[in-house]
């Protein structure tokens, strides 16, 4: 019997509820998570899975302050999830991720070891991970938060996994504690540009001073001339893609 169909039958029973919030979880449904966990809540004065179910609800707060760049929120919740329970995998790789923008490598490292049984979020760890191992391999000097390339590391990691607001956030970081560094600048137009709306501005000005760093990396211009067309900025759209073409930038 499916979960949807058991909350049919058994609509007084809060393991279905938990079940089904679970489900919804997993697929990014999360008001329907909160609901079937407020179900739950309702249905469980006192009984085992009580605590389960406050976990829940934690992560479900998390994944959506992480996705919105919340990292003050992330880190209140965070506190009261490896509370309820700190060898949870989930926690530990949301803990990972809020170590790691915060530029405790070493500690993020450690909190991603767990596999967790969501296979969108392995896919992250993993990512995360890997970038993480990179990091840890360079030489000592660069294992903090003012190193700007570890910090461009873990923004490129962010933005793989689908967190743009954290990625923007450490590519901005990057480009202020290097503002000479160039592909903080490419990557943090590449950024503002996928997102479009009132962020296309903001890519041109990002890649503008990519340019200005570098007047011969080809992708500048091409990212450029795309920006350039969404702005509606034709003349500089295509005297940008000439000069991408100039410098051997083929699409």
């Amino acid at each position: 019997m499916s979960s949807l169909k058991a909350s049919v039958v058994l609509p007084r029973s809060p393991q279905i509820h938990l079940a089904l919030g679970r489900i919804y979880f997993s697929e990014k449904e999360y008001q329907k998570a909160k609901d079937e966990y407020k179900k739950a809540l309702k249905l469980c004065n006192a009984c085992p899975e009580l605590p389960e179910i406050h976990l829940e609800l934690k992560k479900m707060t998390i994944a959506q302050a992480i996705a919105a760049g919340d990292i003050s929120t992330v880190k209140d919740n965070l506190a009261a999830g490896i509370e309820l329970n700190p060898q949870d995998p989930i926690i530990g790789f949301y803990y990972g991720v809020f170590l790691s923008t915060s530029g405790d490598y070493k500690e993020g490292f450690k909190n991603l070891n767990l596999i967790t049984n969501d296979g969108e979020i392995e896919k992250q760890r993993k990512i995360l991970l890997s970038a993480l191992s990179e990091i840890l391999n360079f030489k000592s000097s660069t294992l903090n938060s003012n190193n700007p390339q570890s910090v461009l590391l873990v923004g490129t990691a962010f933005w793989q996994m689908g967190y743009d607001n954290l990625a923007i956030s450490q590519f901005e970081k990057a480009t202020k504690i290097d503002p000479e560094y160039r592909d903080a600048w490419i990557y943090l137009g590449k950024a503002y540009f996928q997102r479009t709306g009132e962020n296309l501005n903001k890519a041109k000005e990002a890649l503008e001073k990519a340019a200005e760093i570098d007047p011969v990396y080809p992708e500048i211009f091409a990212l450029l001339s795309k920006t350039y067309e969404k702005l509606e900025k034709i003349d500089k759209s295509k005297k940008a893609t000439e000069k991408a073409r100039m410098l051997g930038w083929m699409e």
